[in-house]
């Protein structure tokens, strides 16, 4: 019984594994790279991709906005 279990579980612990390899984090694109491939909304659509207004500007990528209250060591 102990070996079935085992031999069960053994190719769950493999992927585990393997997806948390350096190498799979590497080829992960984040939303700041891809944003500007993103195609316009469909018609109809743009209220599921709301905007903001008109002339307002966007903060720099890297700037880091806390919650008033979050603890900051928290990432």
């Amino acid at each position: 019984m102990k070996k079935v279990i085992l031999a069960a579980l053994l190719p769950a612990l493999v992927l585990a594994a393997h997806a948390q390899s350096p190498a799979n984090k590497k080829d992960t694109p984040v939303a700041k790279d891809i944003a500007a491939k993103m195609p316009k909304p469909v018609a109809g659509f743009e209220w599921a991709y709301p905007v903001g207004p008109a002339g307002l500007k966007s903060p720099a990528p890297d700037t880091v906005f806390n919650a008033k209250g979050a603890d900051p060591s928290i990432k």
